[in-house]
């Protein structure tokens, strides 16, 4: 079984800082959809404030002391000041709270308009439309891999690996004390995680050493990440031999 894993695909021991990477991306995304939540609350809540604002005015004029109030009268009247001022913070928050709505409907308008400029360039490749388009080239290996990844499945990775990236991985993984099959569906999940939050991919820069070995940097729409796949020629075959982040050397943006 141990024969079999160092055959498994995946893309070396950088793998382990790149899922972080994504998590911390996903992370990010659910926090800026909780907040897009609240903002929209807190300006539902805005609106029906001012709407009772003028029937709480009128009232409180009518009631400006509490000089010959019945009982439930002054918990009325109690009720309502209490109620004018929480609308008066509310409206101290109004312009913050508005100035917050401009800033992320801007945010993700420019978003929006990355995703459609990168799904009109040529070498655009769909998340949905990915497939496994063999190995005899990179840009056909990249397509396979992340048709792999895309899919989560660590077995369909077995021929994509150069041996020194799946050993890299392998002794990555060996101290987790996880067998080798748990440790197949680990690589799937990192796969998974890596594509998860983009809607697709375009090759932004590619550079080739010699006639065996390529580097690809492959920009993730939809992430706004770019990353850095190194390639080398095995026989007939393109094998991935290692992945970098952004920043994080190998040739990426």
């Amino acid at each position: 079984m141990a024969m079999k894993w160092k055959a498994v695909i995946v893309v070396g021991a950088a793998m382990a800082s790149v899922a972080l990477c994504v998590a911390m991306k996903r992370r990010e995304a659910a926090e800026l959809g909780v907040m897009a939540k609240d903002r929209a609350g807190a300006a539902a809540a805005l609106a029906a404030a001012w709407a009772e604002n003028e029937q709480m005015a009128a009232e409180l004029k009518k009631t400006t002391t509490g000089d010959g109030l019945s009982e439930g009268q002054l918990v009325e009247l109690m009720r309502l000041r209490a109620s004018v001022g929480k609308l008066r913070e509310t409206r101290a928050e109004k312009p913050r709270v508005e100035a917050e709505n401009k800033h992320w409907r801007a945010v993700e308008a420019k978003k929006r308009e990355r995703e459609a400029n990168a799904a009109a360039l040529p070498n655009y490749w769909p998340k949905e439309r990915l497939s496994c388009c063999g190995w005899a080239t990179p840009e056909a290996a990249m397509q396979s891999l992340l048709y792999a990844m895309k899919n989560g499945d660590g077995h369909s990775w077995q021929s994509a690996c150069t041996p020194e990236a799946a050993a890299n991985l392998e002794k990555e993984l060996s101290v987790s004390g996880k067998s080798p099959e748990a440790q197949e569906a680990a690589v799937g999940n990192m796969g998974r995680e890596m594509v998860a939050a983009s809607s697709g991919f375009h090759i932004v820069g590619q550079q080739t050493v010699g006639t065996d070995r390529a580097v690809i940097d492959l920009s993730f729409d939809g992430e706004d990440v770019v990353r850095s796949f190194a390639l080398k020629r095995i026989g007939n075959e393109w094998k991935l031999d290692n992945v970098f982040a952004a920043g994080q050397g190998g040739g990426g943006k």
